[in-house]
């Protein structure tokens, strides 16, 4: 009775190790995928206003560049 009840512990402590091992490897690849996922959001949001703000400046400058052609033509 005794042998059996080492085996069934020994199978209970391995049981164990190999569940907190999956469980610590599934924490790591979740941890991995929000990680990713928040730097690709973090970067999405950053392209976006980097994008913005060059694309308002753009329109801004040839705006500004139209005026003064067309101030030119009408002195003229």
């Amino acid at each position: 009775m005794e042998v059996i009840r080492l085996i069934e512990s020994f199978f209970h402590i391995v049981g164990q190790l190999i569940g907190q091992f999956v469980h610590l490897w599934f924490s790591a690849i979740g941890l991995i995928v929000v990680s990713v996922l928040y730097i690709m959001i973090y970067f999405a949001v950053v392209g976006s206003l980097v994008f913005l703000v060059i694309y308002g400046l753009i329109r801004f400058i040839r705006k500004r560049k139209f005026k003064k052609s067309s101030n030119k033509e009408e002195g003229a």
